[in-house]
């Protein structure tokens, strides 16, 4: 199934309300076209794209989670409200998430 675009998981669609879930969907969203996670913000030059996506999609999964990066340090996510979001919600289950969509 698929919100928004964004493959949801099974145990996400079971586990919490629509409501939930196009939030999720929309946080994702907003991250992704957040210029402060351009690919050229973290990725050497020397990288393939697959692991760029790759990378994205971990920095995109620590920010729900509350979680530092080394290039994407904690100070400059704190005041927005994706920071921490869904650091209650399992961390697999959402990295798969936002991998999907990537």
């Amino acid at each position: 199934s698929s919100l928004s675009s964004i493959s949801v998981p099974p145990v996400l669609q079971s586990s919490f309300s629509d409501s939930d879930l196009r939030r999720l969907s929309r946080e994702i969203s907003s991250l992704r076209s957040d210029s402060r996670l351009s690919p050229s913000s973290y990725v050497p030059g020397s990288i393939s794209i697959s692991h760029a996506n790759d990378y994205g999609a971990r920095c995109i999964t620590n920010l729900l989670h509350g979680i530092d990066l080394p290039r994407q340090p904690m100070s400059m996510w704190w005041g927005t409200s994706e920071f921490g979001c869904r650091k209650d919600w399992d961390y697999k289950v959402i990295h798969k998430t936002v991998e999907e969509a990537f």
